[in-house]
């Protein structure tokens, strides 16, 4: 199925349990088309979302990392109860969405390489030291530049190019601040653990978040797991391998 949810794109893909991605900063919902078709998840109706401002949706106005997520009302009636499986900017969205629609809407949350430090604002930290005049004139051609080069020798950073390239740069800006002023107060292990939804983390190791929010994610009473030799995309880079694992922590039922 591919529909429109106000300025939202949607695709749906397989049948079984609804499983919505949600993509992180910059992105769009085709980094997803890989990991949906390994064989650990064809138990699993998979929603691909493309965030106002992204990837296949409109632009319009940008709108604050909480609004966005509270926009997300209407595409959890299209699935109905599912588990949110959101990657970077997309694992702070899923965090946001449990926290306002709770256990009767969301079934449970995975939240891949999202923002828990500081160090994890490789890109949101680079953009947002910029003003937003100076990011729109000059400073979005220099990001995309290197993510250009990054892309001659890495997949992950490839797509990321091509979905960057899509994105509406004042969303990217907002996202940007939003992610930067967050990831300041190391309060989403804490966020997590509050949580009436059952949560887990996916992180990528050694090139995926910082050392200091493994520390965190270590001394937390969050369920994680870790896909070794793996950077921020860890279903890009290991897409068997984060399969597995996110299967195995669904069937166990969260």
């Amino acid at each position: 199925m591919h529909t429109f949810v106000g300025d939202m794109a949607l695709r749906s893909f397989g049948t079984g349990k609804s499983l919505l991605w949600v993509h992180g900063l910059g992105e769009s919902s085709l980094c997803f088309e890989s990991v949906i078709a390994q064989s650990a998840l064809k138990a699993y109706t998979h929603w691909l979302l493309d965030l106002p401002g992204y990837g296949r949706s409109r632009w319009a106005e940008p709108l604050s990392l909480p609004e966005t997520a509270k926009l997300l009302a209407p595409v959890l009636e299209l699935t109905g109860c599912c588990v949110v499986a959101g990657h970077s900017m997309g694992g702070v969205l899923a965090v946001m969405m449990a926290e306002q629609f709770g256990i009767d809407h969301i079934e449970a949350i995975v939240n891949i390489e999202g923002n828990l430090s500081l160090g994890d604002c490789q890109y949101s930290g680079r953009v947002a030291g910029c003003t937003e005049q100076d990011f729109l004139q000059w400073g979005r051609r220099e990001l995309l530049d290197g993510l250009y080069h990054q892309g001659m020798v890495d997949e992950a950073h490839r797509g990321y190019y091509a979905s960057m390239r899509l994105a509406d740069p004042r969303s990217v800006y907002l996202h940007s601040n939003d992610l930067v002023a967050l990831s300041e107060g190391e309060t989403m292990i804490g966020r997590m653990e509050s949580l009436d939804v059952p949560s887990y983390y996916l992180a990528g190791v050694p090139r995926g978040i910082c050392e200091r929010s493994l520390e965190l994610l270590s001394g937390s009473r969050i369920s994680h797991d870790i896909v070794e030799d793996s950077g921020h995309w860890p279903f890009l880079d290991r897409p068997a391998d984060f399969a597995e694992k996110l299967s195995d922590w669904l069937n166990r039922g969260g």
